[in-house]
């Protein structure tokens, strides 16, 4: 009975090949450890190794006695410090510029390409690792045009969804990308390389939609739900800040609108006279109540600026939901209806669209993140 357990766990502990790592051809065998205590082999080519990686190419290049030299199935063997799970990512990506599948809604990405950024930060696979910035980078928008156009199909998704499922099940925000991911992973290698559009969609929610939670339901409110945990205490300090810096902003946006609220004397000339006498030769039914420009402006912001709900979880107590960039796009989408003169028209539409483009162009200082551009090298 003792031999017997005895050569299992012989068994247990000898090495295997990897499946799809082990070449026949590979002149170099690397060995790694994992968790279990069990060792991988994986027999590679240092001529790949040396190409991408100067670590290894100096390593390979160390002069050693040719007698001091360990060997397995014939070549060389080095032993790496490194989980046997992460050696296995980085080397497929290594061997394989497609791996990971890349999906630009896929929320998990970040997650899944960390164990090869890991290595390739410590291994200094340069082109590896910005190509995983780069991929990460694009599941985000870049512009206030692409942010906006982002968040307009995500609520037309929501909207269709609504309508179409009782419940709405999944949410669409499982095929999305989720922004403490994508901060998390990014932050931990290079702070300047963290999407802004994250942090700020980050900054529209609150810590009480949890992925998890979520996830545990099927579905969610038509709040976006974030992995919160994954958040180190410099990423809650940089969110918080942001967010309290964006409701601060959100505050100011009535009295924006209000600057622009002329007096009929201020308007283009001859627009209310005309209107009046319009309305006049309308059928008395047909005929609308002429307001001056100002009342308008007034009426038409309160209605849409108010539209707010109290976030009780956050610690700050700012405002929910208060998406700065897209409240201001509704404003100007709906200004149509306001009925301004042209004049009024115009100044108020600029000063609204200036906000909004401040508001974006300011994300950098917001967040805490106008100077960042440090880099680590996580063990």
């Amino acid at each position: 009975m003792k031999a017997s357990r005895h050569t299992a766990n012989s068994e247990a502990r000898r090495p295997s090949h990897h499946q799809s790592l082990y070449f026949k051809d590979g002149d170099l065998v690397i060995s790694a450890s994992g968790k279990s205590g069990k060792t991988l082999l994986y027999r590679v080519h240092t001529a790949i190794l040396a190409q991408f990686s100067p670590i290894f190419r100096d390593m390979l290049l160390l002069p050693t006695e040719t007698s001091d030299i360990e060997k397995y199935d014939g070549v060389p063997i080095v032993y790496l410090p490194d989980d046997q799970n992460d050696v296995s990512e980085f080397l497929q990506a290594l061997y394989n510029p497609s791996y990971p599948k890349f999906d630009p809604c896929d929320p998990d990405y970040p997650l899944t390409a960390e164990p090869i950024l890991k290595l390739a930060t410590k291994y200094e696979v340069v082109s590896m690792t910005e190509h995983i910035f780069d991929q990460i980078k694009s599941q985000w928008p870049a512009t206030l045009s692409d942010y906006i156009n982002m968040e307009l199909s995500l609520a037309s998704r929501r909207s269709c969804q609504t309508a179409l499922e009782n419940p709405p099940f999944p949410s669409i925000y499982f095929s999305c990308p989720e922004p403490a991911a994508a901060i998390s992973v990014v932050s931990k290698y290079d702070t300047s390389k963290i999407p802004l559009a994250a942090f700020y969609t980050l900054s529209t929610t609150g810590q009480k939609y949890s992925w998890s939670k979520a996830k545990e339901l099927g579905q969610c409110p038509q709040n976006r739900p974030a992995r919160w945990e994954l958040l180190d205490d410099a990423n809650l300090v940089r969110y918080f800040k942001g967010k309290y810096a964006v409701s601060e902003l959100h505050s100011t946006l009535e009295a924006v609108i209000a600057r622009n609220a002329r007096p009929p004397s201020e308007c283009t000339p001859g627009y209310h006279a005309a209107r009046a006498k319009f309305n006049m030769s309308l059928e008395w039914e047909d005929r609308q109540m002429i307001k001056p420009c100002a009342e308008n402006i007034s009426s038409a912001s309160e209605k849409i600026v108010k539209r707010r709900i109290c976030d009780g979880s956050e610690a700050v107590s700012v405002v929910h939901n208060a998406n700065l960039i897209m409240k201001t796009y509704e404003l100007l989408d709906d200004m149509p209806n306001w009925e301004l003169c042209p004049s009024c028209r115009s100044s108020t539409r600029s000063a609204l669209q200036d906000m909004m483009k401040s508001t974006w162009d300011s994300l950098p200082m917001l967040f805490g993140l106008e100077k960042a551009s440090t880099r680590s090298n996580p063990s």
